[in-house]
């Protein structure tokens, strides 16, 4: 294209050299060629440089914009995930809420969970032995529902688990969930108890998500009263509720 381009323009200026009446010579004819072929070397070779540069400055925003998708990838996993317990976040948590803002399926179950006496243990043992409660209770939740569910820690020791299963299935983890935490032992705190409720979207086909946790938490809310009612009449004296039970 180069070569044609020169061949058009060496072609245009001895036409007008021509019109003008000025005669060219054979010298003149060589210095007008010679000048136009290292025009087009100096093009070409301009072009060269640019077109290097352009793909230098490409493969470096390329690069610049890979790192920082990483780094964001990064600090989105490291957001979605609890820090103590290894589990899917509050966070990540509303993102799943929003998944389901269209929509929710029929077989979706969503559990509530609730650590009993964690209160107690933080006030007795300290902070240090409540967070093992907490990681515990986790590790005894992950446990129960296997790859049947997402979990998710949404407050101090409340945990949310949605899955989609059958309410028989349901119900196999949270007998599973109470034999794990019966075994459960740790190094500050010697057992484990857990209050469980579930909702389902099949009995509830009008709720969000959102408003099927509420009614998971009523559910375990009344499992908690009564275990709170059994420790008190075993004990014969007042016990106090703890974190996560309402007055």
């Amino acid at each position: 294209m180069g070569i044609l381009c020169i061949l058009f323009l060496r072609k245009a200026i001895f036409k007008e050299l021509y019109l003008q009446g000025i005669d060219v010579s054979e010298n003149l004819h060589q210095n007008i060629t010679a000048f136009l072929l290292q025009t087009l070397v100096a093009l070409l070779a301009l072009f060269s440089v640019v077109s290097v540069l352009i793909q230098w400055i490409y493969e470096y925003y390329t690069a610049q914009r890979i790192r920082m998708n990483k780094k964001l990838m990064e600090q989105r996993m490291k957001s979605s995930v609890d820090v103590l317990t290894g589990v899917f976040s509050r966070l990540a948590y509303h993102e799943c809420l929003e998944q389901y803002a269209d929509s929710v399926p029929a077989d979706l179950t969503v559990f509530l969970m609730d650590i009993n006496g964690l209160k107690g243990v933080n006030d007795a043992l300290g902070h240090e032995a409540g967070d093992e409660l907490i990681c515990g209770a986790a590790q005894c939740i992950t446990q129960a529902v296997g790859d049947r569910g997402k979990i998710f820690r949404i407050g101090g020791d409340e945990f949310v688990v949605l899955g989609q299963m059958t309410q028989a299935q349901a119900q196999e983890i949270l007998a599973a969930l109470q034999r794990i935490a019966a075994a459960w032992s740790g190094t500050k705190v010697g057992t484990l108890s857990i209050s469980s409720g579930c909702a389902f979207a099949g009995d509830h086909p009008d709720l969000s998500v959102e408003q099927l946790t509420k009614a998971a938490d009523l559910s375990m809310y009344a499992q908690k009263q009564e275990y709170y009612r059994a420790k008190k009449l075993s004990s014969g004296t007042p016990v106090s509720s703890g974190n996560g039970v309402r007055p």
